[in-house]
């Protein structure tokens, strides 16, 4: 039966007219109606329900709640036939976890915006399912108790349901902060203490402005913007100028010369340092061939704090203070899509920033570049997928989480596999600096911080002048 005080908590939501509540959401209180135990995510969402059914019903036509959508991000498919279909992180690969298939969903889905145990779940599209709480409230306890599987305790349930308002840096973080498995692990500049109070020098717009996530990535229709080199789909790209125009740089002694540059350099080149500038590492590189060796000589040791041995999960490589790599991006990634064949003498490039010196529309962009090693089939030559929760991190069997994992995600398995390397380029969005702490021209020119040769000049521009001046863009002088 259900309980007493979440009826009451129904019949007095259904008082509150929808109209007024929008135009106060913001502020409403939502613990005058939010009351009684509850037994499950579900019944907390089916109270959400009462007064927000459309807003459930945009959210699962998200790639928050889909983990994929159309590719275009992507600018090249070896199938043209994987351009009809919807791509995401729900079937394409990573050099970290690998993939959410193969039975990890239950572990994975602790970051997906639900209350279910496999994917499988998220396809029927019940509004149920959906945690309300996990973006909305304001209790910075609720993470830590949901469990894989979704599950949350009712103590914990009812404290999170009664403390609800607009999404904090926190809400955001609890996923995005710790993507990779920990802390800062995968995109070296997102991390935990970025949810409080942190220095302007490590960020301007979340240290010195205060700013929630939402004041760049905004949200129409729980479709939030942002591009990310990571994933194969976006509804509205996030861009610099959106709030900052070329006039930004009228006041700086070098604003002319900075101008001429914004036709091939990104704002981030400059605004961005150095990656994991925080005091916490970010991964380099992940080597899963380790997995279930005994190391013994690596089990204490550290690298910047952090693990560089795990028996279940293999080698690791830290780094702070990165320089990022720079690379031509027009804004679109070569992806590796499920089943394309690979090369075992070569890396695999999981997301190859498209664009060139030639390409008018690329410009100059830093990118963190996470390497590993990972499972391939040795017969069909593609990336495998394999099951980590309840198996390889428990048993060290490759053998049967291989078979697991093709079995759920549909790749055949021949039973012959090997490791292969792997480069996945992270684009460098976030602990931007302020102006002071910009480079300056001596940073990139007459230094080796950039490799002109490897971006196409035959040597430093400043000696030999920019691509434009020497006519490289076709069309362009």
């Amino acid at each position: 039966m259900r309980k007493k005080g979440v009826l009451i908590s129904l019949f007095a939501f259904s008082l509150i007219s929808f109209s007024s509540y929008t135009k106060a959401e913001a502020s409403f209180d939502h613990s005058q109606v939010v009351k009684g135990n509850f037994t499950s995510g579900q019944e907390v969402t089916k109270l959400c329900l009462q007064c927000h059914e459309k807003q459930a019903k945009d959210f699962m036509q998200t790639s928050h709640w889909k983990w994929k959508g159309n590719p275009n991000l992507i600018g090249k498919f070896q199938n043209p036939a994987n351009a009809k279909k919807e791509w995401g992180k729900i079937n394409m690969f990573n050099n970290f976890c690998v993939n959410p298939m193969g039975g990890n969903f239950a572990f994975c889905g602790r970051c997906h915006a639900g209350y279910v145990s496999e994917y499988a779940k998220c396809l029927e599209c019940n509004p149920n399912d959906i945690d309300c709480l996990v973006c909305h409230t304001q209790d910075k306890e609720y993470f830590k108790n949901k469990k894989p599987g979704g599950k949350v305790d009712p103590a914990a349930l009812t404290k999170a349901a009664t403390q609800i308002g607009k999404p904090q840096r926190f809400n955001c973080g609890w996923c995005h902060f710790a993507g990779g498995g920990g802390d800062n692990v995968k995109h070296g500049g997102l991390y935990s203490k970025m949810g409080g109070k942190i220095p302007r020098e490590i960020d301007v717009h979340m240290g010195g402005a205060d700013m929630t996530c939402q004041d760049c990535h905004k949200a129409k229709n729980h479709k939030i913007a942002g591009a990310s080199s990571m994933l194969a789909t976006f509804t509205e790209r996030v861009s610099c100028s959106d709030c900052h125009d070329e006039s930004v740089h009228d006041n700086s002694p070098s604003g002319q010369m900075i101008k001429k540059h914004l036709k091939s350099v990104a704002c981030e080149t400059c605004h961005i340092p150095a990656i994991a500038r925080g005091g916490i590492a970010t991964k380099l590189d992940w080597d899963w061939s380790y997995v279930g060796k005994d190391m013994k000589d690596l089990e204490e040791k550290k690298e910047f704090g952090r693990e560089v041995f795990a028996k279940h999960k293999g080698l690791f490589k830290w780094g702070e203070n990165v320089i990022p790599t720079y690379m031509w991006y027009n804004g679109k990634f070569e992806r590796y899509m499920m089943g394309d064949k690979v090369d075992p003498a070569k890396s695999v490039i999981l997301n190859k920033p498209l664009g060139s010196i030639k390409d008018p529309k690329a410009k100059i962009y830093p990118f963190k570049v996470h390497t590993g090693k990972q499972p391939y089939d040795i017969q069909y030559k593609h990336l495998l997928v394999f099951r980590v929760w309840q198996s390889l991190w428990s048993d060290y069997n490759w053998e049967k989480a291989l078979q697991l994992g093709s079995k759920e995600s549909g790749l055949p398995y021949s039973g012959k596999f090997d490791f292969i390397k792997t480069a996945y380029y992270i684009a460098a969005k976030h602990e931007v600096a302020p102006k002071e702490n910009a480079l300056t021209c001596n940073d990139c020119h007459f230094k080796k911080r950039l490799d002109w040769k490897a971006l196409g000049y035959p040597e430093d521009p400043a000696l030999v002048g920019g691509r434009f001046t020497k006519g490289i863009v076709k069309g362009k002088k």
